[in-house]
């Protein structure tokens, strides 16, 4: 799919989107063909792209900070809901490391034969 008619589709400026595709083409999520007729496909089967995959290029999900902005909370010095958020957090890449692109964009019943 040409990146323009991606930008249309998606109502984001051309040239941040741009930007975005460019980063996912160098993180191996998309493939890109140049040219009047080329665009942008992905690299790999939807059932082998997982969220992580896509999202991880522009967030970081390292990030364990105190929702509640304590700065001393961590490990060794857990604020009341430490262990609570830690769990959220988990459960958050947990999702993204188990869910791919197949679960999120097709039906059940859909996406069969359809070329990525």
């Amino acid at each position: 799919m040409p990146g323009r008619a991606i930008a249309a589709e998606a109502d984001v400026p051309p040239k941040y989107l741009s930007n975005v595709l460019g980063v996912l083409v160098r993180n191996g999520v998309l493939a890109s063909s140049p040219g009047r007729t080329g665009g942008f496909s992905l690299a790999k089967p939807p059932e082998a792209i997982r969220l992580i995959d896509v999202l991880s290029p522009f967030e970081s999900f390292q990030d364990t900070r105190c929702p509640f902005g304590n700065h001393e909370c961590n490990e060794e010095n857990p604020c009341l809901a430490h262990a609570r958020w830690k769990q959220v957090l988990q459960a958050e890449l947990d999702f993204l490391t188990t869910t791919t692109i197949r679960d999120v964009a097709f039906r059940a019943n859909e996406g069969n034969g359809i070329q990525a």
